[in-house]
């Protein structure tokens, strides 16, 4: 789940800089620093390390080579979060739905495959919301 903020601001850093081609440097600084802060805010102080925060996109290497490549892992992340899910309520439906689209395999595109899967291709609150949840549940279970 702590993937899933980054992968947002990467995504949303990629497409405004294809959006503004022409920025400079110290306006994709800032552009980063402000989607960053919309993301992660909440979870990360960067209060005396602004600089820092700014120019942390550089590390990014999806950013170069593989442009809007970051993207996947969240998809898999959600993919992979709804069938831990399905397989904690009912293991053999779980089980069977996967291999159902395994059996597929490159043949359909991704939104086919997540229904054969009996999940959801779907990047909404309403469906992360629930698996953000039922992390937090399982860990305050293990801690507990």
């Amino acid at each position: 789940v702590v993937v899933l903020p980054m992968v947002a601001v990467v995504d949303k850093f990629q497409h405004w800089i294809y959006e503004n081609p022409n920025s400079s440097m110290k306006e994709l600084a800032e552009k980063f620093r402000q989607i960053h802060n919309r993301f992660t805010g909440k979870y990360i102080d960067y209060t005396g390390l602004e600089k820092q925060q700014a120019l942390d996109w550089h590390r990014i290497l999806h950013i170069f080579q593989v442009p809007f490549y970051y993207i996947e892992y969240g998809i898999a992340q959600i993919g992979a979060l709804q069938m831990w899910l399905k397989a904690k309520a009912d293991m053999n439906d779980a089980v069977r739905c996967y291999r159902r689209a395994l059996s597929l395999g490159g043949s359909k595109p991704l939104p086919q495959l997540f229904e054969a899967a009996g999940i959801k291709f779907d990047m909404s609150a309403e469906t992360i919301e629930p698996l953000v949840n039922a992390v937090a549940a399982e860990l305050e279970e293990l801690e507990g």
